[in-house]
């Protein structure tokens, strides 16, 4: 996603002129009426949320994501189907600069969540955390390029083969931060499961970046693989934590006044984002929020106004409702308007390889936690089976991997046939763990009695137990 940031693709991400340009045509609307598909995407939220996510057992972000994907097909398949405008718009997002969606999207998501964290439990939770999203991803990356190169027939050689397997390793932090939030986890698996997914990224883009350079004939020494992974992991984190230490400060100088607390937070987010990744800093924009987020968490709420913490929070999950139903939509209008497409190298056989690949994809997963065995049972919140069956259920990819799949699309050094199958298996797979694992994980995690209902009272029970008997020591 760094790379998105500096370059622009000169591949399929071009923006048409008609579709970005400010000059009205014939149907009398400026083309700046593009942005009309977010209002179709919040009115069918909306209704969707109201009726046909109580009707269906779909989480309401996958439905999201089927509606975009129906939209996308109607409008790649038919000629003009639906008005001038609304034709317009669709264009214009499907051809848009993907970093678009990062930059509005995902400071109001990944912060949203790491606000809402529960910093006592990630505390003791951040040794697991780190070793799923550090080693488990590189083990995550490197099998996957292992089954790329010796099981599917597409001859890539091991540089495009680990840019692959970078792409699809991580879990995307947006896809189960939404899936978490409305299955009610327990907070202690759900934390887990958070925050990987959120701090993942940065071991992914390092993999990512590394071997997408050697396909380009730029390859680093390993000392240069060592400085530019700890830049990228550890200096986004530092920006975020002295953000969120200055924002806290700020907040416990303001007393009841709603409208400047609440935008502190919102210009915290955003401009721990931009300085990370739109600046010479260069580092993970992605970590430097969720670094924010947590000190924010812990330092900042205590400071903010007790009449306007309600208030607050609310906004929050309001902001969070609106940008989960917008990039999800969008996710599956992008998927089908750049992914599947007549121009796109992709035959019969390429969706039996998706479908392996799917299958490969949840047993690399599970070889993962199994391997992480011995750190997730250690310390004070161990890890049962039934978690770790979830664990390995939970591992959702979306709109992070398809950033990355178009970055791909925009590298001319890259054969356009092996960029074509990497679009289409990418979006197939994120499409298909959205699906399948999305719609299966509710129903498993109640099967396993892991919900909130199932399991937050006995583990609030033992916590105050083990507390008890901690204080009377």
């Amino acid at each position: 996603m760094q790379r998105y940031l500096e370059t622009t693709s000169s591949g399929s991400t071009q923006v048409d002129s008609h579709a970005t340009g400010g000059e009205e045509e014939e149907g009398g609307f400026p083309d700046w009426i593009a942005f009309g598909v977010v209002a179709v995407a919040m009115a069918l939220g909306i209704i969707t949320r109201t009726t046909l996510a109580k009707w269906l057992p779909i989480p309401y972000t996958v439905l999201l994501l089927l509606w975009g994907g129906i939209f996308g097909v109607l409008f790649t398949e038919l000629d003009e189907p639906f008005n001038y405008a609304l034709n317009n718009g669709i264009e214009a997002w499907i051809h848009m600069d993907p970093r678009i969606l990062q930059i509005v999207f995902f400071p109001i998501l990944i912060f949203a969540s790491a606000f809402n964290a529960q910093f006592h439990i990630l505390e003791r939770r951040l040794g697991q955390i780190l070793f799923l999203a550090g080693p488990g991803v590189i083990l995550g990356a490197g099998l996957t390029a292992v089954f790329m190169k010796f099981v599917l027939p597409y001859d890539w050689d091991w540089n495009l083969s680990m840019v692959f397997g970078s792409m699809v390793a991580a879990t995307d932090p947006v896809a189960v931060v939404a899936l978490l939030e409305e299955l009610g986890v327990s907070e202690k698996l759900g934390t887990l499961i958070e925050g990987e997914s959120l701090l993942n990224d940065g071991s992914a883009i390092v993999v990512f970046e590394v071997f997408l350079e050697a396909v380009e004939g730029h390859s680093r020494n390993w000392h240069e693989v060592i400085e530019f992974g700890s830049r990228l992991a550890l200096g986004g984190p530092a920006i975020g934590a002295v953000i969120g230490i200055m924002g806290a400060f700020v907040l416990g100088y303001v007393i009841n006044d709603a409208l400047v607390e609440v935008s502190l937070t919102v210009l915290l987010a955003f401009s721990t984002f931009a300085l990370c990744e739109a600046t010479r800093v260069k580092v993970s924009g992605v970590l430097g929020i969720v670094a924010c987020g947590v000190v924010l968490s812990y330092y900042g709420k205590p400071r903010v106004s007790s009449p306007v913490l309600p208030s607050l929070m609310d906004f929050w999950k309001t902001l969070q409702f609106f940008a989960d139903t917008t990039i999800f939509f969008l996710s599956g209008l992008i998927v089908i308007g750049v992914a599947v497409n007549e121009d796109r190298a992709i035959n019969a056989a390429d969706f039996g390889y998706l479908i392996a690949l799917f299958i490969a994809l949840y047993i690399i997963r599970g070889l993962v936690i199994l391997t992480a065995y011995p750190v997730l049972r250690s310390g004070e919140y161990k890890i049962s089976v039934p978690q770790m069956i979830v664990l390995t259920h939970s591992g959702l990819r979306g709109a992070v991997a398809l950033i990355l799949a178009l970055v791909v699309d925009g590298v001319h050094e890259i054969d356009q046939e092996d960029r074509d199958k990497i679009v289409f298996l990418t979006a197939g797979i994120a499409v298909l763990s959205l699906l399948v694992n999305g719609t299966t994980t509710g129903p498993l995690v109640r099967f396993l009695k892991l919900d909130r209902d199932g399991g937050f009272a006995e583990a609030r029970l033992g916590d105050a137990a083990q507390a008890m008997q901690f204080d009377l020591a």
